[in-house]
């Protein structure tokens, strides 16, 4: 589950959500409000992390920033 400001999109797999940036806009890497920097290739590493992202072309999605969460969901049987 990706959200972007108030607004959720669901994935099957991280994969998806790297296709997702990529088509929005981001090239290699999300920088964060602190100017850290994460890598499209290890969205693992932001997993269950809330960002404010300031990607210039993220920030259409937002004023100054985009409030970002990804998060794992899963399922019982």
């Amino acid at each position: 589950m990706l959200r972007l400001n108030d607004n959720y999109l669901y994935f099957k797999k991280l994969e998806s959500v790297k296709d997702f940036f990529i088509k929005c806009g981001v090239k290699d890497n999300l920088i964060d409000e602190d100017e850290e920097v994460y890598s499209l290739d290890k969205l693992e590493d932001i997993l269950e992390m809330s960002l404010h992202i300031e990607n210039e072309c993220m920030c259409e999605r937002g004023d100054e920033y985009c409030d970002l969460y990804l998060g794992a969901i899963t399922f019982e049987d």
